[in-house]
């Protein structure tokens, strides 16, 4: 019988050790649960592994140490957009920069002649 506490504490062993996970149910019987870290912030923690639920081996994994540098970025990128890389500074700095950009697409004059 494949079971969710067999997954979770293979994948805790394995290294998926964030306070917040993502588990993915097995399509198939006898397929492998997905668990994966999901915390935003830094440092990026987004390793995954696949776990068989009967045995709690572990089928697979994916390290973001190995993702390739245009990956790294692209996801680092996308965290410092949403405001997440570096917390609550990363939103501070992102709404100033709103601040500044909304004034300068303000119009210089709206006095209107017909």
């Amino acid at each position: 019988m494949e079971t969710l506490p067999c997954s979770t504490s293979s994948s805790r062993a394995a290294g998926i050790d964030a306070a917040s996970v993502e588990i993915g149910l097995p399509a198939n019987p006898g397929s492998p649960w997905q668990v994966a870290k999901v915390e935003r912030g830094w440092p990026t923690q987004v390793d995954a592994v696949a776990v068989d639920g009967t045995t709690g081996q572990i089928l697979g994994e994916v390290r973001f140490a190995d993702y390739p540098l245009m990956a790294k970025l692209a996801r680092w990128g996308i965290d410092a957009h949403m405001g997440v890389l570096f917390g609550w500074p990363n939103q501070i700095a992102l709404h100033l920069l709103g601040l500044r950009s909304g004034r300068r697409a303000k119009p210089e004059s709206t006095d209107v002649t017909v």
